[in-house]
């Protein structure tokens, strides 16, 4: 987010191969990936950081 990545960015480029191995690993990586980045964006106030833009 600070690179200026949008939430479809980090949604393509995020993998966590650590955890691969859980179930429905593969299927909720893309919403626990947002669950993230909103909780950054709306709880952290990250969004007030410079170079970091919340989506609409």
């Amino acid at each position: 987010m600070l690179a200026g990545k949008t939430l479809a960015d980090l949604q393509r480029e995020l993998r966590f191969p650590k955890y691969s191995g859980l179930r429905m690993y593969q299927e909720w990586l893309p919403e626990n990936i947002a669950g993230v980045y909103d909780m950054l964006i709306n709880d952290a106030y990250f969004h007030l950081r410079e170079g970091v833009q919340a989506e609409p």
